[in-house]
């Protein structure tokens, strides 16, 4: 029987880059993309690469005074695919360990 291409963004079908395995009970929280210090927006060059590679538009832009719009990952929409990871030019996107439904509710709190 064929392989299950269910739930496969087309960017990864397309290349072949089959999405890390869903995390098992008992298992290590899932991954999300996250982005570090070496992003080239935080340096003030305007790139958006990443928000283009995201098929479920994970990743925002915000606006920012004197720069270049800054991202920031939505958690709940990212899927840790990693089609952000190829194409981000300085590699400042690493996945890592999603934060729980708790943290995320009190950094929501915290920030209005």
């Amino acid at each position: 029987m064929a392989d299950d291409v269910t739930g496969l963004s087309r960017r990864s079908f397309l290349t072949g880059r089959m999405p890390p395995p869903a995390a098992e009970a008992g298992a290590a929280a899932p991954l999300i993309a996250g982005i570090g210090a070496g992003c080239l927006a935080a340096a003030g060059v305007d790139c958006q690469l990443c928000r283009d590679a995201c098929a479920e538009d994970a990743i925002a832009f915000r606006p920012r005074r004197g720069g270049p719009f800054l991202p920031s990952i939505r958690a709940s929409l990212c899927t840790g695919c990693a089609d952000c990871l190829a194409v981000c030019p300085t590699a400042a996107i690493q996945l890592v360990p999603a934060p729980d439904a708790a943290q995320e509710a009190a950094r929501g709190a915290a920030h209005g």
